[in-house]
Parts: structure tokens; C-alpha cells; sequence
């Protein structure tokens, strides 16, 4: 029983050994480069749609379990007991939806702004060298101010 046990043991320790996949590292590109900013604002703007169009649904879900059950309602004459938490929860959480996608849409816009606004770009540019005054082709930053 034991050298079962054991064996079974060693086993499954090898098997993880094995079965694990090599690590890669991380390809993400740097924190405030152009790149960075459109990835990110891509990102934002596909959760911002996927939440606001989740959100209006469930609002909508809401708003035909309410008005069916209010008409069954009706047709009672008012004898049914009339429970509306399923839509309230439904209601509330496609607001909570679409105003978090409200938010990460506004958000990407800004990212993507924010993008536009860096620039790496090649100028001529004076710089003193020794002693004179000589245009050269230099790697600059620019940053634009949109108002």
C-alpha cells in the first residue's frame, strides 16, 4: 500500500514537472510610449462598448420583465402579488454598466489624445559645437497641446 501511495505520489510530481509550459517574458512595451497609449486606449474602448451594450440590455430586459408583469397584473384585476426585484436588479445593474462603460469610453478618448499628442520626430536643430553655431539632424521630443 505504501509503495502505491508513493508511487503515485512521485507520479504526479513528475507529470507537473513535465506539463508545465516555459515562461516568456513580458512583451509589453514601455509605460509612455505612443504604443502604450493606443493599446491601451483600444483596450478601454472595447470594454467601454462591451459594458454600455451589456448595460442597455439588461435595462431593456428590465423594462419587458416589468411591463409583462404589470400587464399580467392587470389582467388579474390586481389579485396577483406583483414582485419587481428581478427587474430592479436587472435595472440597476445595466445602469452601473453603462455608466462604467461611459466612463472607460471617456477614458480611451483621453489615451488616445494623449498618443497623439507624443512625437519622436527628426528636426534641424542649432546646437553649439565647439565654439560654433552648426544645424544638425537630432532625434527630438515634441509634445502638441490640443485646446
Amino acid at each position: 500500500m505504501k509503495k502505491i501511495f508513493l508511487a503515485l505520489i512521485l507520479l504526479t510530481l513528475v507529470n507537473t514537472c513535465y506539463s508545465q509550459t516555459p515562461v516568456l517574458p513580458n512583451q509589453e512595451t514601455p509605460k509612455g510610449t505612443k504604443e502604450y497609449y493606443l493599446h491601451k486606449s483600444k483596450a478601454n474602448k472595447t470594454r467601454g462598448l462591451i459594458l454600455t451594450a451589456g448595460g442597455a440590455l439588461l435595462i431593456g430586459t428590465a423594462f419587458y420583465i416589468a411591463v409583462d408583469e404589470s400587464l399580467e397584473s392587470l389582467g388579474t384585476l390586481g389579485q396577483d402579488e406583483y414582485d419587481n426585484t428581478i427587474p430592479d436588479i436587472l435595472a440597476y445593474t445595466g445602469l452601473g454598466a453603462v455608466i462604467g462603460g461611459t466612463i472607460s469610453l471617456i477614458s480611451a478618448s483621453h489615451k488616445k489624445k494623449k498618443a497623439r499628442s507624443l512625437a519622436i520626430i527628426q528636426q534641424q536643430v542649432p546646437l553649439p559645437l565647439q565654439g560654433t553655431s552648426m544645424t544638425k539632424a537630432v532625434p527630438t521630443v515634441g509634445i502638441k497641446f490640443h485646446f
